[in-house]
């Protein structure tokens, strides 16, 4: 008679940690999409040409697990439904809710205006 293998309660207790931490533990990506239409948009931004008049430096990661949580580190996804959120760039500094600067080098990334930190916060 077959008698199905259970496992260890080591390994139960592994795979049960592990589950918790994916279920609960929020990934750390900051995934935004770029919409062409402003009325669709989170976020309207703004990009500057010097970093000290952006309110956020602002990185561009090729990866989306490289992404930060609201720490400027942004992975661009190519659909919305993915995205935390929805931003559209202007070309008007006025009509903008932030102001961003890209910058080379991922530790550059941050904020530089911290009342605006709230815009990204879910």
């Amino acid at each position: 008679m077959y008698k199905p293998k259970t496992g260890r309660p080591e390994e139960i207790a592994i795979v049960l940690i592990v589950f918790f931490l994916m279920a609960f533990v929020p990934l750390s990506a900051q995934m935004v999409y770029e919409t062409d239409h402003q009325h669709r948009a989170d976020l309207v931004v703004y990009v500057e040409d010097h970093a000290h008049r952006a309110d956020l430096q602002v990185h561009k990661e090729a990866y989306r697990h490289r992404a930060g949580d609201n720490n400027g580190r942004w992975y661009f996804t190519e659909y919305r439904h993915r995205a935390d959120y929805t931003v559209y760039f202007t070309d008007s500094r006025h009509r903008a809710d932030l102001s961003i600067h890209y910058v080379d080098d991922a530790h550059r990334a941050g904020w530089r205006n911290g009342e605006k930190r709230a815009l990204m916060v879910e």
